[in-house]
């Protein structure tokens, strides 16, 4: 895998997106903490990397599916996809 593929991958995974979730995991464990008094931090560890790779996978699927559309749409932060598709200078 090239520097541009890693490139693509890293802009595909939006990473504006993916922080937001783990804020609001970490706001999750702040509450479970307080009600439970304790965290088992195996769970935590594994909760966290399903986190990562489910909402990697959603936003990946993501640009495959709305490639089409995302090429007609003007992007924000948190709607229109990456671009990475669209402008085709990422070939797999």
């Amino acid at each position: 895998m090239n520097k541009l593929q890693l490139l693509a991958l890293f802009k595909m995974g939006r990473f504006f997106v993916l922080v937001a979730g783990l804020i609001a995991y970490a706001l999750d464990l702040s509450m479970a903490y307080h009600y439970l008094g304790f965290l088992e931090p195996f769970k935590a560890i594994i909760g966290i990397i399903i986190l990562i790779s489910a909402t990697l996978a959603a936003h990946y699927a993501n640009e495959y599916v709305d490639v089409d559309t995302d090429s007609l749409t003007r992007r924000t932060w948190f709607s229109g996809g990456s671009g990475v598709l669209p402008s085709k200078i990422f070939n797999f």
